[in-house]
């Protein structure tokens, strides 16, 4: 019995060792279709768009032969920043009634060494009906997700919506500009969240073959359900450290780090 339980522990050893070996290689080619945002602020006068977006995301929007490194130094940066500028204001259309508007205004900025913001200013005309379209989905990674918001100047939450390449439109009445928030948007707000992040985990590769590593040398059911738990909750706790701009680390030290 001793040699039976034995080959079994060895098998078990031998499996989570080949899965892991599959996941490094994996996470080394798996690719995080990316989140990106897009704030709305509707005033008087003005209508303003602020994107925001990582390196990454900010490449597609560039000549094929542009990487993510190219624009991650003031310099390279400044070289595409009317490209950038460009692609922002022909990929994303505001329409006010039948009438789409073109910015009067389009500012690219390096935020940081990660992150890149752009700002369109549209002026508003009398027109009540705002619609918002978003055709930069076939230009980025496939999955890339955008969260739009939509708010007063005073504030107030006119509207969300997780923006993709099957749904890339929003579309709001103006007069409800002044109404106070609806509750309900952030109940929306959070199941879009919710979903992004149940496909997040379950089309990720990587992900995947690490969990079924650690179930591998799980004994019963509670240790499954608790070793999925904690990792879902840990992977969470680090995504909104990272989205909230509080933890900022350098990909070439993560990346070692998740192999280890």
């Amino acid at each position: 019995m001793k040699s039976i339980a034995r080959c079994v522990l060895s098998f078990h050893r031998v499996c989570a060792g080949i899965t892991l070996l599959l996941g490094l290689t994996l996470s080394a080619e798996a690719h995080d279709p990316g989140l990106s945002t897009a704030s709305v602020t509707v005033g008087d006068q003005h209508i303003d768009v602020l994107f925001g977006l990582a390196r990454q995301d900010a490449a597609f929007l560039l000549p094929a032969n542009t990487s993510a490194a190219d624009i991650g130094t003031p310099e390279g940066f400044q070289a595409m920043q009317s490209t950038l500028q460009s692609a922002t204001a022909d990929g994303f259309n505001l329409y006010l009634g039948e009438e789409r508007l073109a910015p009067v205004q389009t500012t690219a900025r390096l935020k940081d060494s990660n992150n890149v913001e752009i700002l369109l200013r549209f002026r508003r005309t009398g027109t009540t009906q705002l619609r918002l379209l978003s055709t930069f989905f076939e230009r980025f990674a496939f999955g890339h997700r955008e969260f739009l918001s939509v708010r007063a100047t005073s504030g107030a939450s006119l509207g969300e919506a997780m923006l993709s390449a099957k749904k890339n439109a929003f579309q709001i009445n103006l007069p409800e500009v002044a109404a106070l928030r609806v509750p309900s948007q952030d109940v929306d707000s959070f199941f879009a969240f919710l979903k992004l992040g149940v496909e997040h985990i379950l089309t990720g590769y990587d992900h995947l073959l690490f969990l079924f590593a650690l179930m591998v040398v799980c004994r019963d059911l509670r240790s499954i359900l608790t070793v999925i738990t904690c990792f879902t909750i840990a992977h969470s706790i680090t995504l909104g450290l990272a989205t909230l701009d509080i933890v900022r680390l350098p990909g070439r030290i993560v990346e070692p780090l998740i192999a280890a």
